[in-house]
C-alpha cells in the first residue's frame, strides 16, 4: 500500500508531465494532423474553404472515401512550385554555407579573446537575436536600395548609379539570410570551440607544426560537432523563411515560404497549402532528424570549458571580431541615426531633428498595436514560462514515462521548424475548433512556441542542479510543494526570468505565426511595421524601429545588471 507521501508525490508527478503534454498535443500535435487531413481535401466555396468535413451522420468510412491525393499530384506535375521548392533549398544551403564562413572566425576569434572581455564580446553578438527581427532586415532595405548607403558608396567611387543597387536580387537575400540567422550559427561554434584543450596545439607546435597547420589538423576536426549543429540548427527555418525573400527579394523571389502565403491568402486555396506545407516537413524531415541526433550526441559528450595552454588573440583574431561585429551592428546604427534626420529622403542628411518622432507619437494606429504587443508579450510569456518550467521538470526529473519521444520531438519542433508551418496549423486548428482570430488566439499561439523556448533554458539548468538540497528538504519533512517552492524555485529563478525575457522578446517579435492566426481587430506591432515597409523606407518606421531597438536593449541592460548584483552579493556571502 503507498504511502500517503508516494500517493503525493504521484499526483504531482502525474500534473507536471500532464499539463505540458496535453498543451503541446492540443496546440501541435493535433494542427499538423488537421494539416495533413487538409492536404487530403479539396477546394471549395464553403466555410471552411475545402471538402469533405466530417459528418457523423455519414460516418467515418464515406469521409476517408472522399479524400485524395490530388493537391500532392498538382505539387508533382506543376513546374512553379517544384521550382520554389528547389530555389528554397538552394538558397537555404548557399546561406549556411555562407553563414558558416562568417560565423567560423569569429566564433573562433571569441574563443581566443582574453577572459575579461570574451563574455561582453559574446554579450555584443549574440544581443541583435534579442532585438527586432523586423528592424535588423528593414536596416538593409536601407542599405540595398537603388541610391541606398551601398549604391551611393559605389558612386562615390566612380561606378554608375545602380550597380549597386541590390534590393530585389537574390543577393539581397542571401545578404539578409546571412544577417539575420549569424548568432544562430555563433552560439554552437563558440560552445564548441570553446571546450578545445588548449594544450592540444601548445603540444602540435612542439613538434613543429605552424599555427596554420594547427587550425587545420587540430581545431577544425575538433569543432566539426558545432558546424553540423550550427549549420542544421539554421538550415531547416531557412527554408520556410518568408520576411526576408518578400522584403528584400522582392516580386521575383519564388522561395515555398512566399509560395504558401501567396496559395493561402491570395487564392484561398487551403488544401493546397497544407498540401505546400507537408512537402516542407517532408524536405524538413532528414535535417530535423539529423539535428536531434547530434544534439543528443553534444549531450552526452559534454564536458568542460577548454583549458590547458593560454590562448593568444592574434591580430587576425581581434579583426575577425571586429568585422564581424561591425557587419552586425553598422545596418543597426545606420538606421538609428537617420531616425534623427530632417529630410524626408531617408538617406540624405538634412540637419538634426526629432520631428520623426513627434509624428511617430501621432500615429494612434500604430500606438494601439505596440500597446497590444506589450499586453500580449507579457501575457503569453508568463503562460510560456509556466509550461515551460512544469516542460523542463518533466524532461529532467522524470527520465522515463510513456511518451516521452514525442513529447522531446513536440517541444523541439517550434524552435527548428519555420514559423509559416506552425502558424498555418495553428489557424487551421482554431477555424476547425470554430475559435474566432484575434487576441485569444493570439495569446495561444504565442504561449505555444513561447513554452519551448522556456524549458530548453530551464532545462539547462536544472541538469546542473544539486538535487541532494531537496533531499535534505525531503528529510526535514517538507512536502513536495514546499520544497519546490523554498528550495528548488529560488535557485533555478534566474533561468526562469532569462525564460521569460526571451518568450517575451520572441512575442514581441512575431510576425509570422501573428499575422497567420490573428484577427481583423487584433493587429501586432511587427504587423503594421510590416505592411508600412511593403510599400516602402519612410523616417516615421525608422523612429519607430529605433525605440524598438532601444527598449529591449534597455531591459537586457537592467536585466544584467540585476544579475550582476544578485552574483556580487552572493559572492559576498560566501566565506
Amino acid at each position: 500500500m503507498p504511502t500517503p507521501r508516494s500517493a503525493e508525490g504521484s499526483r504531482w508527478k502525474f500534473a507536471i508531465i500532464a499539463i505540458p503534454y496535453l498543451w503541446l498535443i492540443a496546440f501541435l500535435l493535433v494542427p499538423f494532423g488537421l494539416i495533413l487531413k487538409i492536404s487530403l481535401s479539396d477546394q471549395a466555396r464553403a466555410r471552411p474553404p475545402y471538402l469533405p468535413q466530417f459528418d457523423w451522420n455519414s460516418g467515418l468510412t464515406a469521409f476517408l472515401r472522399d479524400l485524395d491525393f490530388e493537391n500532392f499530384a498538382v505539387l508533382a506535375s506543376d513546374f512553379f512550385y517544384g521550382r520554389s521548392y528547389l530555389q528554397s533549398v538552394q538558397i537555404a544551403a548557399i546561406g549556411t554555407v555562407l553563414v558558416l564562413l562568417v560565423a567560423y572566425p569569429l566564433a573562433y576569434g571569441l574563443t581566443r579573446a582574453p577572459p575579461r572581455w570574451r563574455s561582453f564580446l559574446f554579450t555584443l553578438v549574440i544581443l541583435p537575436f534579442w532585438t527586432s527581427f523586423l528592424v535588423r532586415i528593414y536596416a538593409w532595405m536601407i542599405i540595398l536600395k537603388p541610391n541606398g548607403f551601398l549604391d551611393m558608396g559605389g558612386q562615390l567611387l566612380g561606378l554608375s548609379p545602380g550597380t549597386l543597387a541590390l534590393l530585389n536580387s537574390t543577393w539581397a537575400v542571401l545578404i539578409g539570410i546571412v544577417y539575420s540567422y549569424l548568432p544562430f550559427m555563433v552560439l554552437p561554434l563558440y560552445t564548441t570551440l570553446d571546450k578545445i584543450d588548449g594544450t592540444f596545439c601548445e603540444a602540435a607546435r612542439d613538434l613543429g607544426a605552424s599555427a596554420a597547420r594547427c587550425f587545420v589538423t587540430i581545431i577544425i576536426p575538433l569543432s566539426l560537432p558545432g558546424v553540423m549543429a550550427g549549420s542544421l540548427l539554421v538550415f531547416i527555418p531557412m527554408v520556410g523563411e518568408f520576411v526576408i525573400p518578400e522584403l528584400l527579394g522582392g516580386v521575383g523571389s519564388a522561395m515555398i515560404g512566399k509560395t504558401l502565403w501567396t496559395e493561402f491568402f491570395n487564392n484561398q486555396d487551403w488544401p493546397l497549402s497544407a498540401a505546400i506545407a507537408i512537402g516542407m516537413l517532408v524536405i524538413l524531415f532528414v535535417p530535423i532528424v539529423l539535428l536531434q541526433r547530434v544534439q543528443v550526441a553534444a549531450a552526452m559528450n559534454e564536458t568542460g570549458a577548454g583549458g590547458g595552454a593560454q590562448r593568444h588573440f592574434s591580430r587576425i583574431n581581434k579583426m575577425s571580431v571586429i568585422l564581424g561585429l561591425a557587419f552586425i551592428y553598422l545596418p543597426i546604427l545606420l538606421v538609428i541615426a537617420f531616425s534623427f534626420n530632417d529630410s524626408r529622403l531617408v538617406t540624405i542628411w538634412g540637419g538634426f531633428s526629432l520631428k520623426w518622432y513627434g509624428t511617430l507619437f501621432q500615429n494612434t494606429q500604430l500606438l494601439d498595436s505596440a500597446w497590444l504587443s506589450f499586453k500580449l508579450a507579457c501575457l503569453s510569456a508568463t503562460i510560456a514560462t509556466v509550461l515551460g518550467v512544469l516542460a523542463a521538470l518533466t524532461l529532467v526529473r522524470f527520465r522515463i514515462f510513456f511518451g516521452k519521444a514525442l513529447f522531446n520531438f513536440l517541444l523541439m519542433v517550434p524552435i527548428i521548424m519555420p514559423g509559416m508551418i506552425i502558424g498555418l496549423a495553428l489557424l487551421l486548428f482554431f477555424v476547425a475548433i470554430g475559435l474566432p482570430r484575434g487576441f485569444y488566439t493570439l495569446l495561444l499561439s504565442h504561449a505555444t512556441f513561447g513554452m519551448c523556448f522556456v524549458a530548453v533554458i530551464v532545462q539547462a539548468r536544472l541538469a546542473n542542479f544539486d538535487r541532494s538540497l531537496e533531499e535534505a528538504a525531503i528529510d526535514l519533512g517538507s512536502s513536495s510543494l514546499q520544497t519546490f517552492r523554498y528550495v528548488t524555485l529560488p535557485l533555478i529563478f534566474p533561468s526562469i526570468l532569462s525564460g521569460w525575457a526571451l518568450a517575451f522578446v520572441l512575442s514581441l517579435d512575431d510576425l509570422i505565426i501573428s499575422s497567420l492566426t490573428t484577427g481583423p481587430n487584433a493587429t501586432t506591432l511587427p504587423m503594421r511595421i510590416f505592411s508600412q515597409v511593403r510599400l516602402g523606407v519612410t523616417p516615421e518606421i525608422n523612429a519607430a524601429s529605433t525605440l524598438m531597438f532601444l527598449a529591449v536593449v534597455l531591459c537586457l541592460g537592467l536585466g544584467m545588471m540585476a544579475q550582476s548584483r544578485k552574483s556580487s552579493k552572493l559572492k559576498g556571502t560566501n566565506p
